[in-house]
């Protein structure tokens, strides 16, 4: 019997195995995220964007806007075992940025973080004060 190819075949048959597994785990780590009920929103308005040299949306009405994934989402992942792979997402922290509603009503960001609303968008009043409380419409959801 030939020890050394046996050995060569396992070990390519627990990589196909261990590769199907990743790529399953992230499938489904996928499809999790693609579910809008499992996450929750925040935002916290902020009233106007102050005036400097380094602002480029002085005057204009800005909100902290963040999401994470429910707790009970994020749990019940923990539970499947040790995650191959790793994301921001997974440590259940609100994560986002700040959003400005300009004088011509368009939605966009400032500064960094993690963009999570489809912008620049149009935004009417009722939608701002829907972000502002929360409430995402559907068409900024990223």
């Amino acid at each position: 019997m030939n020890y050394q190819a046996e050995i060569e075949r396992l070990q390519k048959l627990a990589a196909a195995e261990d590769k199907q597994r990743r790529a399953a785990q992230q499938a489904a780590w996928e499809y999790l995220r693609k579910i809008p009920e499992n996450w929750e929103w925040q935002a916290w308005p902020r009233g106007y964007v102050k005036a400097s040299p380094f602002n480029r949306f002085a005057d204009c009405e800005h909100c902290l806007v963040e999401k994470r994934l429910r707790v009970e989402v994020l749990e019940g992942w923990k539970q499947q075992g040790l995650s191959t792979f790793s994301s921001e997402w997974m440590e259940g922290r609100w994560l986002g940025m700040w959003y400005v509603r300009t004088e011509e009503g368009i939605l966009t960001h400032e500064g960094g973080g993690h963009c999570i609303l489809d912008d620049p968008r149009l935004c009417s009043d009722e939608e701002w004060a829907a972000i502002c409380s929360g409430n995402i419409p559907e068409k900024f959801i990223r």
